[in-house]
């Protein structure tokens, strides 16, 4: 059986990855922030240490955040098409039927809720961890930064696939058909602008299950809430299920719209951090003292290696 100690024990050796190892960097982290610590199970107060293989944020990575960040920001300006599909398919009138608020105020509520909610999100990603977690109460800056870098990327190529994706799709918004009614009269914002043929699909749903995916990865990968993992993880994602239930409510989105969100984000913000983290099994070290220790399983138990200086 491995000793409660072990579980939570990590080794950081980004040093000894060659230049241009990854595709996307050609540099390393100061080693003087890569010390190894071993972590008592269940402590949320350890210096924090990247795992050994650990690919660095470098140039290619700027690339992409840079391209998909740029898409974001354009796309809105070049607008949808607005011959677009319009209604719902598969379940979306059932759903619609059922969650969508009564009243014009309570769905503009639903929607008020959704942007903060979106808005905690995105904070918590690109702030919370890597600033106050990891760089404040944890005391490792080069790993908050990484963090933030990371999630930076996450949330820039969510960004740039979802507005593109709206401008090519043009499906209008649900609540366009009640467009020129008494309850929503045709001169509002909500029916000229051209938001209203952006519904698919939902930015408010990817966005925040891409930061609920990017910062479980991190807190499984770093232990960066110890033991507690686990409820990180799941907070995260009550919170954009709930972003994405909300623009059902507002009547913004079809359930299709929320759920391709979901989908899409999720990939996004599991995927690219993998890419830094690696998707292998990572195998448990530490460093006591001038030895690095490594933790192997065998057929019979554990076996403890090591290396001296």
């Amino acid at each position: 059986m491995c000793p409660s100690w072990i579980g939570e024990a990590q080794a950081e050796s980004l040093n000894s990855a060659e230049p241009g190892e990854s595709g996307n960097s050609g540099e390393s982290l100061d080693s003087a922030e890569s010390k190894a610590v071993v972590q008592v199970q269940g402590n949320s107060t350890a210096v924090l240490t990247l795992p050994v293989g650990y690919r660095p944020y470098g140039f290619g990575n700027l690339v992409v955040t840079s391209t998909f960040g740029a898409s974001a920001l354009i796309a809105p300006l070049l607008g949808p098409r607005k011959n677009g599909p319009q209604g719902g398919v598969l379940f979306d009138e059932a759903v619609r039927n059922v969650l969508r608020a009564p009243t014009f105020s309570g769905r503009l509520a639903a929607a008020d809720v959704s942007d903060v909610l979106l808005g905690l999100s995105v904070t918590n990603a690109l702030l919370g961890d890597p600033l106050v977690n990891a760089t404040w109460a944890r005391k490792s800056p080069k790993v908050g930064q990484q963090i933030f870098l990371m999630n930076l990327e996450v949330l820039a190529v969510t960004m740039g696939i979802q507005q593109l994706t709206a401008n090519s799709v043009g499906r209008e918004r649900p609540y366009g058909r009640t467009c020129g009614s008494s309850d929503l009269p045709a001169d509002t914002r909500l029916c000229t602008r051209n938001d209203r043929y952006r519904s698919f699909f939902s930015g408010h749903t990817a966005i925040p299950f891409s930061m609920a995916a990017a910062t479980c990865t991190h807190h499984l990968k770093l232990g960066l809430s110890g033991k507690f993992s686990w409820a990180t993880c799941l907070g995260s994602f009550l919170v954009a299920g709930t972003s994405g239930a909300l623009r059902i409510v507002g009547d913004f989105h079809y359930a299709t719209d929320v759920a391709t969100g979901a989908l899409v984000g999720s990939a996004l913000g599991f995927g690219l951090p993998l890419l830094h983290y690696g998707f292998g099994v990572q195998i448990p070290s530490a460093r006591i003292g001038q030895t690095e220790v490594f933790i192997l399983p065998t057929p019979m138990g554990i076996l403890l290696t090591g290396s001296l200086p």
